[in-house]
């Protein structure tokens, strides 16, 4: 073989290497669960707004998601806001980019018929799902609201759907459940004491991205959000197909999807925008508590950054950060602009 056929070879050979490295690369690995707090993700990917935005996306979906982001698995994250908080605290510079939903009451407190108020779950057991995780911290803030502090009330650990379960066992009196799991359970077996869209930032999904990530992808970042926003605007025109589509992806019903999906609005561009709004440019103390925090509507700017003061405090006081997490740094709508 002459010289020059080798080096042209070789040289054809390095470049098609460099562009699958390239393209490797340029994939996003998101961990997002199969949640319906999540359905612009999979709307997006199955109606190809994705593919059609030039990014090469791969969501995992059957694993724990921290895990998977923790281990490098992953480069996006779909979680509570909870997560994001102590994942940064933890010294994994994280940043919330993206906000899916505003809750108008698919998270609710239910009792039994007897007891018709929250002033009577004093010394009673009540179930949330994981500890420190924003299920128990609206448990904490709701009691709070009601008189009942911390102390006054025992605790178990219980999955949403195993809350009736405990009712009709008595190992629990009141529990944190979701509305689809009381599709065609008759009013009178259980009574709701309270709504997630009491507390509305506080139980509410974001996604993050490790920040170094984030700023080296910030082209292919932006399309995937403007990806979700064609999601929420063919959602919004099509919900039958939409939950057609969803009910194929979850393999659940039509009916059970739209059950949760019609208590959940996605946040349009300008919403996320102020929610994810920061605080760096106002004269005030980001770590102050502040009073009625979570009445404001679900357009005001930084509502995320009240949500979060009220879980930062909630786990500083049970030591489970190693550092305050800086707002400004945690929250940005940066990727959100167009």
């Amino acid at each position: 073989m002459r010289l020059i056929d080798f080096i042209l070879i070789f040289s054809l050979l390095t470049s098609i290497e460099c562009q699958r490295e390239d393209k490797l690369k340029s994939i996003i690995k998101i961990a997002v669960p199969k949640n319906l707090n999540y359905a612009l993700l999979w709307i997006a990917k199955e109606k190809e707004f994705i593919k059609k935005s030039e990014i090469d996306v791969v969501f995992f979906s059957d694993e724990e998601p921290a895990t998977l982001y923790q281990n490098r698995k992953v480069d996006l994250i779909c979680s509570n806001l909870t997560e994001p908080i102590l994942l940064h605290s933890e010294g994994i510079h994280t940043e919330i980019i993206y906000r899916f939903t505003y809750t108008s009451g698919n998270d609710v407190l239910i009792a039994k018929p007897n007891i018709k108020s929250l002033n009577e779950l004093r010394n009673k057991t009540i179930s949330f799902t994981g500890v420190n995780s924003s299920s128990h911290i609206f448990i904490e803030e709701i009691l709070n609201k009601n008189g009942i502090k911390e102390g006054e009330y025992k605790t178990k650990n219980l999955k949403p759907e195993d809350v009736l379960s405990g009712l009709q066992k008595e190992t629990i009196q009141a529990g944190l459940t979701q509305m689809r799991f009381l599709k065609n359970i008759p009013t009178d077996k259980y009574r709701i004491l309270a709504r997630s869209s009491e507390l509305p930032d506080l139980i509410t999904d974001v996604m993050s991205g490790r920040t170094v990530f984030l700023q080296s992808h910030r082209i292919e970042i932006k399309k995937l959000i403007a990806a979700l926003f064609k999601a929420r605007e063919f959602y919004e025109s099509n919900p039958i197909e939409s939950k057609e589509i969803l009910s194929k992806v979850f393999g659940e019903s039509k009916d059970a999807i739209a059950s949760e999906i019609d208590s959940l609005r996605f946040l349009s561009r300008e919403e996320n925008i102020q929610s994810l709004g920061t605080s760096k440019n106002e004269s005030i103390d980001p770590f102050a508590m502040k009073e009625n925090r979570f009445g404001m509507g679900q357009e005001k700017r930084g509502a995320l950054f009240h949500a979060s003061e009220t879980i930062i405090q909630f786990l500083s006081t049970r030591g489970q950060l190693y550092k305050n997490p800086d707002l400004n740094r945690l929250i940005v709508n940066d990727y959100l602009m167009e």
